[in-house]
């Protein structure tokens, strides 16, 4: 089940960045809608559901964080983080539980910044990075499991 589910993140994320890329930031709500009840009904299946309560909890904490933020600066929420990645945040939390979403998110939010310094950027689209991030993500953890 555990490998369906992250061949299931991996497709849906890369086809999340193509549009994020080639579409000029904008995610057709129909496909997130999707990834998210997936996400959802894949959580009675799980052995353990406290990393995946857990990775629900802290994809809360990072969205109050963002919406203050937004608040602080005095700009609109929708001009900090785009609604399509509010929504793969939301199903990549309950979907990978805590672990494996703590990685992405620091990988992804790295690999954005170095690229926005790089390029001079201030808007970038997101998703590609959380795919990469992702993907290293599982790599290292599936490396640190076998060795």
């Amino acid at each position: 089940m555990d490998f369906i589910i992250v061949v299931g993140n991996l497709v849906f994320l890369l086809v999340f960045a193509i549009f994020d890329v080639f579409n000029r930031r904008v995610v057709p709500n129909y496909l997130t809608i999707i990834y998210v009840f997936l996400s959802v009904i894949s959580i009675p299946f799980r052995k353990d559901l406290l990393p995946y309560v857990l990775g629900f909890g802290e994809f809360c904490l990072i969205l109050l964080i963002v919406w203050g933020y937004s608040k602080f600066r005095g700009v609109r929420l929708v001009n900090v983080i785009g609604g399509a990645d509010v929504k793969v945040f939301f199903g990549l939390a309950v979907n990978s539980g805590i672990f494996v979403f703590n990685y992405t998110v620091l990988i992804s939010s790295f690999l954005g910044i170095v690229f926005g310094l790089a390029f001079k950027k201030r808007k970038i689209p997101f998703l590609p990075f959380l795919f990469f991030g992702y993907l290293l993500a599982i790599a290292f953890l599936f490396l640190k499991e076998r060795f």
